[in-house]
């Protein structure tokens, strides 16, 4: 299950927290924004710590994920090591890159893969989907395969 949220705490969120096992974080590498996900952090922990003394189940960080990445941009790769010095390199994936079909396809609330199949963005978003299955499996304890083989502009389950 996902559940999707506003980055805004709330006491809704506590109940999230008990009920997920993971969190994710998407966040982009702007000021306001890693703010925002220390914040989020932090409440996390705080009710990590109600739940460690009620002997409740909390959910943990599985991954802070950076999104529309622009690398010639100083302050967001200040950010990204930032984040990676705060929370653990493990803990941040690499970014993914802002590209201007995926604001085009948001625009149309449509799937990159069916907006521009072909697209830059729609062959990394691929490559990207898969290594974070295989990472959120390898937190939880999974073994995975390889991949499928892929042949151009195909998309894989």
């Amino acid at each position: 299950m996902v559940i999707d949220t506003s980055p805004t705490i709330s006491d809704l969120h506590i109940s999230f927290y008990l009920a997920a096992d993971y969190i994710l974080c998407p966040t982009q590498l702007e000021f306001y924004s890693v703010q925002g996900v220390m914040q989020s952090l932090d409440h996390l922990a705080s009710v990590q710590q109600m739940g460690t003394e009620k002997n409740m189940p909390v959910a943990t960080l599985l991954a802070i994920v950076p999104n529309m990445w622009q690398d010639k941009q100083l302050v967001q790769k200040e950010n990204h090591e930032f984040l990676q010095e705060r929370y653990g390199a493990d803990n941040v994936l690499s970014p993914i890159k802002l590209r201007t079909a995926w604001k085009q396809a948001a625009q149309f609330r449509t799937p990159i893969f069916e907006y521009e199949p072909r697209s830059i963005a729609a062959r990394e978003a691929r490559r990207q989907r898969f290594r974070r299955i295989r990472f959120i499996d390898r937190a939880r304890g999974k073994l995975v395969q390889s991949p499928p083989v892929q042949r151009p502009f195909l998309e894989w389950p």
